[in-house]
């Protein structure tokens, strides 16, 4: 197998047409596509949610190790009680 085919090994064998269409599944279920009139709308902002969405898990996780490793970073009250300026 060339190194050309090994590196390109899981992009070749992607189903572009099955992944577009199970992201406008995933996101009509959610009525954020309402509105839209065409599918290339449909499609073009299911796969921003869905890029948006992973770009947020990927935030959050690096967020989350981030206060492992200082964890003064964020002070947490001692005793539990949260106040609100509200």
């Amino acid at each position: 197998m060339s190194i050309l085919n090994k590196l390109t090994e899981g992009i070749r064998s992607r189903d572009l047409q099955k992944e577009g269409d199970a992201l406008l599944s995933k996101w009509e279920q959610t009525g954020l596509l309402e509105g839209m009139s065409t599918d290339v709308q449909k499609n073009g902002m299911a796969r921003l949610l869905e890029n948006q969405a992973a770009q947020l898990l990927k935030e959050a996780s690096s967020m989350e190790a981030t206060l492992r490793f200082f964890p003064r970073l964020v002070p947490i009250p001692a005793c539990g009680h949260m106040t609100s300026s509200l």
